[in-house]
């Protein structure tokens, strides 16, 4: 019963840990790459632009929950 609320408890903080870590890289992108560094083509249209920003946040995110926080949240 112990290691099943364990396990319940580690998941759900993955997921506000990931989901804070992809709301923090979500405006990080949008503000750095999207701002400073590359403003799209209007041909390209904003639903190209939507899906390229959310695709380098979770990339940014999945990133950043591996390199910090897997190995501390799930470490046995």
């Amino acid at each position: 019963m112990l290691r099943a609320l364990t396990t319940l408890a580690r998941s759900l903080l993955t997921i506000v840990t990931a989901g804070v870590l992809f709301a923090f890289s979500f405006e990080l992108v949008g503000i750095v790459a999207f701002r400073y560094l590359y403003i799209p083509h209007g041909a390209m249209g904003h639903d190209i632009a939507l899906v390229l920003h959310v695709l380098l946040s979770a990339v940014l995110a999945a990133w950043m929950y591996r390199q910090f926080f897997h190995d501390h949240l799930w470490r046995a």
